[in-house]
């Protein structure tokens, strides 16, 4: 992979670390694009916002901890770049001078684990002081309590569970007792509740990933063609799965693709699905708190939504258990109640609450509004 320093200051067309011949393309497809859309490359009016950038990445390091199995970035990859301290400034400062104070800044790749402590402090107080608005998303597999009090002074942290707990969780279930456990790709994370409150967290390395690796290993399929067979067909019991049932398998290669009993690829699945669940059955026994959760389980996330997880799950906890999704959501709510997007709109509805109205479209726009436009569009057309 070739070495590319992150781009900045995009509206301007300046571009760090690429020839001039790069440069002078991405120059003319983006004055393409401009030209193409028009009169709709306009600034963000119903956010009253005068800039049309939203948020800008500002990378400083290529790095990261964890080792998923279907990351093309390896430790050993000359790619594999620290930006300086030194550098990390100036592309702050560049942000300011290009795109104004108050712009909003994406820190990326700032793992506790892969850089100085004191460093990721620097950046976020730095950013502060250039009247930026910066955010770090960080992996907190390794992150320590002081790190986050750290941060959280200098720029309003929020903890992975509390951000989409709310709207996954009831307060009688919060009251209870329950333990909420999100699978997710790389990772599975539990966090138990008892008197309202959270009580223990806790990270299992096995996940949705190893479940598609297992797919494609034993099946002899690409990994891509595995993901997708397992989100469409994939039943973490066997017993559920009929007999009858055939799926085509892609094969590797020129190769024609096969049939196969969906049966057969439960009795892959189903084996995973059931370490991960003894795995999650032992950090409870553990921590001390499985007799405490008289609500039970509520799974979520994306690989939760598997055929059987739930019925897997009752036999292994021995208790009740549901699937989470997100609640109080308006809109497309028959896509956005899903438990894949349940970070995501906690993450939202979150922002929403910290910015307050800013957010808010004017009630009494009506017809002038985006949505009424829409409607007046679509009622003289059809």
């Amino acid at each position: 992979m070739k070495n590319i320093k992150s781009t900045r200051a995009l509206e301007s067309a300046i571009v760090e670390g690429l020839s001039e011949r790069e440069k002078n393309e991405r120059e003319k497809a983006l004055a393409a694009t401009r030209k193409r859309l028009g009169k709709f490359n306009q600034p963000n009016q119903f956010l009253g916002s005068r800039n049309a950038i939203g948020c800008v990445s500002v990378e400083i390091s290529q790095r990261c901890n964890l080792s998923c199995s279907l990351c093309y970035l390896s430790e050993n990859s000359n790619d594999v770049i620290d930006l300086p301290l030194s550098k990390v400034f100036e592309r702050l400062e560049s942000v300011r001078r290009n795109f104004g104070v108050g712009t909003n800044v994406q820190i990326s790749g700032g793992d506790p684990t892969l850089r100085d402590r004191k460093e990721l402090v620097q950046i976020v107080r730095y950013a502060r002081t250039l009247g930026l608005n910066p955010s770090l998303l960080t992996n907190g597999i390794l992150c320590s309590r002081d790190l986050l009090v750290e941060l959280s002074e200098n720029r309003g942290a929020i903890f992975h569970y509390n951000s989409h707990v709310s709207r996954i969780l009831t307060e009688d279930e919060k009251d209870l007792g329950v333990c909420m456990v999100d699978i997710g790709g790389g990772t599975t994370d539990i966090a138990v509740f008892t008197e309202g409150a959270i009580r223990h967290t806790a990270v299992i390395p096995v996940a949705g990933d190893q479940v598609t690796n297992d797919i494609a290993m034993a099946l002899r399929t690409p990994t891509p063609h595995a993901e997708d067979i397992k989100i469409k067909y994939a039943c973490a019991l066997a017993s559920l799965a009929g007999e009858n049932e055939t799926i085509k398998v892609p094969s590797v290669g020129d190769r024609s693709d096969r049939d196969l009993s969906r049966q057969a690829l439960a009795e892959v699945v189903e084996p995973r699905y059931d370490e991960l669940f003894t795995l999650v059955q032992a950090e409870l026994r553990r921590s001390g708190y499985e007799d405490l959760i008289a609500a039970g389980i509520v799974l979520t996330g994306g690989t939760s939504k598997i055929e059987g997880a739930v019925d897997l799950a009752e036999e292994i906890f021995h208790m009740p258990v549901s699937l989470g999704k997100p609640k109080n959501v308006s809109g497309l709510s028959d896509i956005v109640r899903n438990p894949i997007y349940s970070t995501a709109v906690g993450l939202l509805q979150h922002g929403a609450l910290q910015i307050g109205d800013q957010l808010a479209l004017p009630a009494a726009a009506g017809m002038d509004s985006m949505m009424g436009r829409v409607k007046n569009w679509i009622m003289g057309n059809y």
